[in-house]
């Protein structure tokens, strides 16, 4: 099935064209109502990933709901409350540390079943990650858990991780061909999908 969402200037206002397998109708584009400049650019470009990403994952709202609101004026409510810091939320300060092994190898894994042997991704999806009812037992997952609780505002899957990963490597300044390494990557399919959606690039000082 084709995934790939477009985004197209319409009367200098910028526009999502959807794939022909998931448009019906009047559905065919999500209007942004944003103006045609590089910075909107990036933001519809962002929920055109997510679409791409919730098609290829099987949670495309057919609603097209979800992606239409983050185009919408959003309101401010002023409170207390401090943002959630997600490291700290999900891990912990001190977990990395209290899993590392005495003696570390380079080729030892980070993060382990519970045998001590590599984690099953679906395994871990439907156990962990999202959570599931499995006869009598009911595991409940991590983000299913926090979007419960009001602390994360939907579910993300896990794929998603790694966007912010790469996103956040960019903007530290690490080196895009260490990143591309890490992540699997080309630096060009970095640079073509993830540079656009960082807060800022800055040219360096050649002089």
């Amino acid at each position: 099935m084709a995934t790939e969402v477009g985004i197209e200037n319409k009367a200098e206002k910028l526009r999502l064209r959807l794939p022909r397998a998931i448009a019906v109708g009047s559905s065919s584009y999500i209007s942004t109502g944003l103006g045609a400049t590089p910075e909107n650019l990036k933001k519809a470009q962002v929920v055109a990933w997510q679409i791409e990403e919730d098609i290829k994952t099987g949670q495309l709202d057919p609603t097209l709901e979800r992606y239409k609101q983050q185009f919408r004026p959003k309101t401010v409510v002023v409170t207390q409350k401090q943002t959630p810091d997600l490291l700290k939320l999900w891990f912990g300060s001190s977990l990395l540390l209290s899993i590392r092994p005495t003696n570390p190898s380079s080729d030892s894994l980070v993060f382990t079943s519970p045998t001590g042997l590599p984690v099953h991704n679906s395994e871990f999806t439907n156990k962990v990650w999202k959570g599931r009812k499995d006869g009598q037992k009911v595991y409940r997952g991590i983000v299913t858990t926090l979007v419960d609780e009001g602390k994360v505002q939907r579910y993300r899957c896990l794929y998603n991780t790694r966007h912010t990963f790469i996103s956040q490597c960019i903007e530290a300044g690490v080196p895009i061909p260490q990143i591309a390494s890490w992540v699997g990557n080309s630096p060009e399919i970095i640079m073509r999908h993830y540079a656009g959606c960082v807060s800022s690039l800055e040219v360096p000082h050649l002089l």
